[in-house]
This record gives structure tokens, sequence and C-alpha cells, in this order.
């Protein structure tokens, strides 16, 4: 059996499979889910991997990004 990874994505999506995410960043660690049963699937929800498991390149584009 292959261990299954829960997110709890912030801003009300829910908890999700962390394999179930519609798009990932590998270089910004960005990913991003749906909720089908929140508000009829219709908002994305984001999460993002911490900072300091990012390479250096993915610290800068997530630098700017926050500015």
């Amino acid at each position: 059996m292959t261990p299954q990874f829960v997110v709890d994505l912030p801003g009300g999506g829910g908890k999700r499979l962390a394999a179930s995410y519609e798009s990932y960043d590998r270089e910004t660690g960005k990913s991003t889910f749906t909720a089908p049963a929140v508000k009829g699937g219709k908002d994305v929800y984001e999460y993002w991997d911490p900072v300091f498991s990012l390479g250096e390149s993915g610290k800068e584009k997530v630098a700017q990004l926050l500015k």
C-alpha cells in the first residue's frame, strides 16, 4: 500500500490528497487544487511548499511574487 499525504488547504478548501493537485510548479513549490464539494468546485486553492525547501532560483521567484 502506498502512503497518502494530506494537505489542509488554506482559505476553506478543506483537506485534499497531496497527489490530487491540478498543477505543481517544482521551482516555486506552488500547487493548485480545486475542491469540487466547496462552492461548486469553481474556486482554486493554492498551497506553497516551505521557502527553505526551494532551490535558489525558486526562492528568488517567490521573493519577487511577494513584493
